[in-house]
């Protein structure tokens, strides 16, 4: 009876396999290496109580540990995320690193020698395969597992970035394919909503900044988050210079052709040299405007002038043309290119930022009382924030920190995050990275619906009723005591 409860040696399995490996074991003194096997089958004993004894078989490696799961494929999913999680923040045994690879293939169930069951197969093998390629704290899977898997939802698909094919010493070639919780440079739950516990050491984003369309002469620098904003003296420092080059040579051109129509080149030079700036500008306007409608009208002068006389008869329209002008010469004090220059140059009302939060731009002075607070610089972007529960993330992005609760931001869209579940935190739709993190740090399935979560006290409930059902600060501190 006992042999017939035990799995024939002829069955066969279409499984998922995990294959965990701790880094660098064989390099430790033996006294180390069995603390360091004795806290790994503690996580990995602590990952698999939610699994039936029935549906999985573990064989111990030495350096690791290969884990058939007999059930459901995207159990193995679930298990090596918190696996990964408890490994990433493992602070009893820092020195202990794991690389973890998972595929989907046949397997034998056979028994060892010692009458226990195992397992073989090319599922065992290729998973050992796809770990070699993983790097610490990284779950790479087969193509085969993904194809299975990214099919049983949309959601589960989400979870996997194609990273390339690798060819194994056997020249085999695999396609791998990375569990990205968060994507692959961002932190398992745990370390994300850890703040919750110690808020004032908040971790402030890493932004892809993304230009915002403003006009040119308003537009601020990327250092402005962090400094004033410049005075209004600034901008306008280069353009008259521009406007000095080419209004000199349209000046010369308009003098040239007045020299050729006047007859008296030399003296009107000389003449004007000797003139101030402002009659120059006033010239040229003339000249554009009466030198087609009158080609030809410096034959009609006597030629008995003195040169005096011609320059007095020259200088009078020039007098006469000054009264329509549309605005009279500047005073000396201020050149007419930097007043133009002026009049164009509109200084907002309320300096603003490249910072929007909650779809909303930040003014320079709320940024800077924001970077006083946390004596940390905000670079550009767009980000969402939570006043009543304190995350925040970039726009269209899952939560990657928690700050203090209360900025006066305005409330957080219902799309900030791009949500896609079912499932609201305090008016906001989660996405499923994020919805990967909670199930993790709660270890349980949570169910579509809308959620409130106070940022002050940890304690989260269902929306419309204030009797909290859950404490987010103490599913980290009893998370952090089964280690």
């Amino acid at each position: 009876m006992e042999n017939a409860a035990q799995p024939p040696n002829t069955r066969t399995f279409m499984c998922a396999v995990v294959f965990i490996d701790i880094i660098e074991y064989s390099k430790k003194p033996v006294a180390r290496q069995l603390v360091i096997k004795q806290r790994f089958n503690t996580i990995v004993g602590k990952g698999l109580e939610n699994v039936p004894t029935a549906d999985r078989i573990i064989l111990d490696t030495g350096d690791g540990a290969a884990l058939c799961f007999l059930g459901d494929p995207e159990d193995a999913l679930f298990v090596t995320n918190s696996i990964r999680n408890d490994f990433a923040t493992e602070t009893e045994v820092p020195e202990l690193k794991v690389r973890i690879g998972i595929n989907l293939g046949p397997v034998k169930v056979m028994r060892d020698l010692n009458g226990n069951p195992n397992i073989v197969g090319d599922g065992i093998n290729v998973a050992q395969r796809v770990m070699s390629f993983a790097q610490t704290n990284q779950i790479l899977v087969s193509r085969s597992y993904y194809e299975v898997v990214s099919r049983l939802t949309q959601e589960y698909s989400q979870l996997f970035r194609f990273i390339g094919a690798r060819e194994d010493k056997h020249v085999r070639e695999h396609e791998l394919y990375e569990v990205a919780v968060g994507g692959a440079q961002e932190s398992p739950a745990e370390v994300i909503i850890a703040d919750l516990i110690a808020p004032q050491a908040a971790p402030q984003p890493q932004p892809q900044p993304q230009p915002q369309p403003t006009p040119a002469r308003q537009a601020v620098p990327s250092s402005a988050a962090a400094t004033p904003a410049t005075p209004p003296s600034a901008p306008v420092s280069m353009p008259p210079a521009e406007t000095r080059r080419s209004n000199t040579g349209l000046i010369i051109g308009a003098t040239a052709a007045i020299c050729l129509s006047i007859g008296a080149g030399a003296w009107f030079i000389s003449n004007q040299r000797s003139s101030a700036p402002e009659p120059e500008k006033v010239v040229q306007k003339q000249e554009v405007t009466k030198e087609t409608p009158q080609p030809n009208s410096q034959p009609v002068t006597p030629a008995a002038k003195s040169p005096a006389k011609a320059r007095e008869h020259v200088a009078a329209p020039k007098r006469q043309a000054s009264g329509p002008a549309p605005a009279p010469a500047p005073a000396p004090s201020v050149p007419p290119q930097q007043q133009a220059q002026q009049q164009e140059y509109i200084p907002p009302a309320v300096p603003q930022s490249d910072v929007y939060v909650n779809g909303r731009q930040l003014s320079v002075q709320e940024l800077q009382q924001h970077q006083a607070i946390y004596n940390t610089p905000v670079q550009a972007g767009r980000y969402w924030y939570d006043p009543t529960s304190g995350l925040y993330g970039h726009w269209g992005r899952e939560a990657i920190g928690y700050i203090r609760t209360g900025h006066g931001y305005g409330p957080v869209p219902a799309n900030a995050s791009n949500g896609n579940t079912g499932i609201y935190i305090n008016g906001r739709h989660i996405n499923t990275v994020e919805l990967t993190r909670w199930q993790a740090l709660f270890r349980q399935v949570i169910q579509p619906g809308r959620y409130w979560l106070d940022g002050n006290t940890g304690n989260v409930g269902v929306e419309g009723n204030p009797t909290p059902t859950g404490n987010v600060r103490a599913a980290i501190q009893a998370s952090r005591g089964h280690r």
